[in-house]
């Protein structure tokens, strides 16, 4: 059996013992309080926003490119279960990143159901 703090070996007497001396049982006791404190180092700042359009809003001023495109493209990822990274890499970074058929697949179904909304809430065309 190994101390819970230094990983020494305990002796065979000390079969009840967790720690090999007093020293490693308070250095443990403090590590334990120290590891459930909160402070400035615990926050993490994204790099976009968690919210789709905000990021696409962002996204697109950017890139310079259509944040209804970019929407589009971030719930895409998000329904095909793929990083954004994917979508920003591919089609705003251009860095030749492989296509991912299920964001292309997902994204050509919105892209016709935008449409298709369009269409029907406000049609160009009149029936006689």
């Amino acid at each position: 059996m190994n101390c819970e703090h230094c990983g020494n070996e305990l002796g065979l007497s000390s079969q009840q013992k967790k720690y090999c001396n007093n020293s490693c049982k308070q250095k443990a006791a403090h590590n334990r309080k120290t590891d459930s404190l909160y402070d400035a180092s615990c926050i993490e700042i994204k790099k976009y926003s968690v919210d789709i359009w905000a990021s696409a809003v962002s996204l697109s001023v950017e890139y310079g490119v259509c944040p209804k495109s970019v929407q589009r493209g971030l719930e895409s990822c998000k329904l095909a279960r793929v990083d954004y990274s994917y979508y920003i890499n591919r089609y705003l970074k251009k860095d030749g990143t492989p296509m991912n058929k299920d964001v292309d697949a997902i994204s050509r179904e919105l892209q016709r159901d935008s449409r298709d909304k369009k269409w029907v809430s406000n049609p160009t065309t009149s029936i006689m």
